[in-house]
């Protein structure tokens, strides 16, 4: 029986924990964005993205750093993503 509570629980709560998750991705890449770590900030971006990818700000943002770093191409998917969510 207690292992189907853990179940239980992993299923009910994982939501709530891909949620913080993600919000601690942004705010990494925020940080990184502003001190210039732009290669960073992609990193922590994607990461947010992958949980959440129906985040529009974390798409901008990424482009933001992607164009920091001259990868226009990948800003602009990044853009062309964001514009396209609902």
């Amino acid at each position: 029986m207690r292992g189907h509570a853990q179940l239980f629980s992993l299923i009910v709560l994982y939501p709530f924990f891909a949620f913080s998750q993600a919000e601690n991705f942004l705010e990494q890449g925020q940080v990184a964005l502003r001190e210039e770590r732009y290669t960073d900030a992609i990193a922590y971006f994607t990461e947010m993205i992958k949980l959440n990818k129906k985040d529009c700000h974390a798409h901008v943002l990424r482009a933001r750093a992607y164009k920091s770093t001259e990868q226009i191409h990948e800003a602009l998917n990044d853009l062309n993503a964001a514009f396209a969510l609902p």
